[in-house]
Parts: C-alpha cells; structure tokens; sequence
C-alpha cells in the first residue's frame, strides 16, 4: 500500500480510483471523480512520471 500523506487529495482521489480498476483510462479515472478538474489530464503524467502508474496501450495499469 502506498502513504497517502504524501499525496494531495485530488491525488489521492486519483490514485484510489486508480486502484479500484485493474485497469483505467485517464477519461475513465476524470469520470469518476467528484467535480473533475480540468487539471486530470495534467496530474496523469505526473504520477506516472513518480512511478505510480504505468502507461500501456489501452490506458495505465499499476507501477
């Protein structure tokens, strides 16, 4: 499990939808949240850089 301390809560948000789905697409993930920012697509990258997602060809999987 990871420390959610560490996280914002949109990223928190992310990430727990995230793991809820074997896997998600970054429109999927935006759909699932509560009052989506337009800020999804941006913050996708970010916590695929850190390590936390993995991208492939139908959407992210888990790192």
């Amino acid at each position: 499990m990871y420390d959610s301390s560490k996280f914002t809560r949109r990223k928190r948000q992310i990430i727990d939808i995230r793991f809820t789905r074997s896997e998600a697409t970054v429109n999927q993930i935006a759909e699932s949240l509560p009052d989506p920012p337009m800020a999804v697509r941006r913050m996708m990258p970010i916590l695929e850089e850190k390590g936390h997602f993995l991208r492939n060809e139908q959407g992210l999987g888990s790192g």
